[in-house]
Parts: structure tokens; sequence; C-alpha cells
């Protein structure tokens, strides 16, 4: 059961960032980070692991002000 299924809605929007050589949380993990948070914006990151802000820090930068900004 994801939080927002249990009534904790972010209070804004969401954005999930994965990458698509992350070996700690296999790609196909994050259909359950977007069953958790519906509604949120999935970001692959290319040639990224685990870290996005280590292999692609322009582009989480990128996504985090698009998000929040």
């Amino acid at each position: 059961m994801g939080l927002c299924n249990m009534g904790h809605r972010p209070p804004g929007r969401v954005a999930i960032g994965w990458g698509c050589n992350d070996r700690l949380l296999l790609p196909r993990q994050a259909k359950r980070a977007q069953a958790a948070f519906p509604g949120a914006r999935l970001q692959w990151f290319r040639d990224c692991g685990h870290f996005p802000q280590w292999d692609q820090p322009d582009e989480t930068v990128r996504l985090i002000l698009e998000t929040t900004g």
C-alpha cells in the first residue's frame, strides 16, 4: 500500500528520478514508486546508476527546478 493510499499525500508535485543503470533499485521497481505516488512525474536518467545527483547532476537539478519552481 502506497503512502497516498494511506491518506498521506505530499503537499506539492512529486518527481521520481530513476537511473536506467541502477543496480540497487532495479528499473522495474519504478512502477512501485509510481503506484505509491499517483500522478508523479517519472524521469529516467540515461547512463546513470543509483545516484543521479552524481552521474547526471545537470539533469537532476533541472528535474528538481521544474518540479519545485
